[in-house]
């Protein structure tokens, strides 16, 4: 059993269904035999998606779920498809977090919005100083409150050097509050730094500058 997990804030897809049907993609791709497209199926009392492929003698399915913004995804394989069958009866027993995706505006855990950290959104922001390594890109995870600011910064991959310009520049960053039903709420949303040597606005932002949030 092979377990992973993906951020939904980083990739093209954006749940467990439209993860498999790329995998699907690839597994016709690499001539393996779909042995079952995806679809839903009904795990520890929570959603999933399914998907059953073979090849070179073994059977492969494959169940991912959403958790927040995570498709998390587990990966059985046998060279007998009647263990994969007994595998999925004994998984219905585990035990998942049952926050929805996206999460509750409850005030408890900040809504997922992907993207939002792009555009007008941004009212004001500072490009992190180019350090460290060339080339590379740098995944981040910010929570926003209510009043449009940066409440918490999580870079996910980057040396010391780079995560601290990073974090500097982020601290600095105001947003539109996002609204949902009249209110402002908290939200958590990605946003990806390049490092090449130049100066660099993250996913093609426009610089903004001279901004004050009234």
């Amino acid at each position: 059993m092979h377990l992973d997990g993906q951020d939904t804030f980083f990739t093209s897809e954006n749940n467990s269904l439209e993860l498999l049907q790329r995998n699907q993609k690839q597994a016709i791709l690499s001539t393996l035999s779909i042995e079952a497209p995806p679809r839903p199926v009904k795990l520890a009392g929570r959603e999933f998606s399914r998907l059953d492929y073979s090849g070179a003698g073994l059977y492969h399915a494959i169940f991912a779920t959403d958790v927040r913004c995570h498709v998390i995804s587990f990966e059985a394989t046998s060279r007998d498809p009647g263990v994969l069958e007994k595998l999925f009866q004994s998984m219905d027993k585990m035990s998942l977090p049952l926050i929805s995706n996206p999460a509750p505006a409850n005030g408890q855990v900040p809504r997922c919005v992907k993207d939002y950290a792009t555009g007008t959104n941004v009212i004001h922001k500072v490009d992190p100083v180019q350090v460290g390594p060339k080339f590379t890109r740098v995944p981040v995870r910010i929570i926003i409150d209510e009043q449009g600011k940066v409440k918490h910064i999580h870079v996910i991959n980057a040396v010391p050097d780079q995560a601290a310009s990073i974090q500097a520049a982020l601290e600095q960053w105001v947003f539109k509050p996002y609204i949902e039903n009249g209110t402002a709420v908290e939200v958590e949303t990605g946003l990806l730094f390049e490092f090449s040597g130049n100066s660099k606005t993250p996913n093609g932002l426009q610089e903004v500058k001279n901004e004050v949030l009234q």
